[in-house]
């Protein structure tokens, strides 16, 4: 398993109910269940993406600068954000 998904299935597991942004690059990225609300949600589009080991994620990503516009819309709640080393566990 990718570090990526190890370290989301771990946070999703303590806050389930937060959407989870990943910092991967210059993109905020998220994941499965999250992405799908965000796409829904926001109007950005859903893509997918071979995560390790034949997994693959539903991915929706929005760009650094762009996040803060996004992420109120994205859910009542406060989001979590999340740096992922540059590396991502490959």
């Amino acid at each position: 398993m990718s570090k990526v998904r190890q370290q989301y299935l771990q946070l999703k597991k303590r806050y389930p109910n937060a959407i989870l942004f990943f910092q991967l690059g210059d993109f905020y990225e998220t994941f499965e269940e999250d992405a799908r609300v965000v796409s829904a949600v926001c109007g950005i589009a859903l893509t997918g993406r071979e995560m390790g080991h034949g997994h693959r994620w539903a991915l929706a990503g929005v760009p650094v600068h762009a996040a803060d516009n996004l992420r109120g819309e994205a859910a009542p709640r406060r989001p979590s954000g999340r740096d992922v080393p540059a590396d991502r566990g490959r």
